[in-house]
């Protein structure tokens, strides 16, 4: 049987905020790249959240994805995008 937060609505796990950095702005880990599309002259990356549910994944475009290991692992599994080889 799988735990679903409408069998079990008090069970239900509140989500993490964000991270604040030293300059005061907020960040979120980034669990996983899901998908990836050509939008205009750029790419966008489809984000899931750390301990966040599906419904809050987000495409983001690579230029705010500096530094992220989940899109460095996505293209290490051969996905798409503007760095990919």
């Amino acid at each position: 049987m799988t735990f679903t937060s409408s069998l079990f609505p008090s069970c239900e796990f509140d989500q993490p905020g964000p991270i604040l950095t030293a300059n005061g702005l907020e960040e979120y880990l980034v669990d996983k790249i899901i998908d990836s599309q050509c939008r205009g002259k750029g790419w966008q990356f489809l984000v899931h959240w750390l301990s966040y549910a599906p419904q809050h994944d987000l495409w983001i475009t690579s230029a705010d994805l500096v530094e992220c290991e989940a899109l460095d692992e996505w293209y290490a599994s051969c996905g798409d995008g503007p760095d990919a080889r």
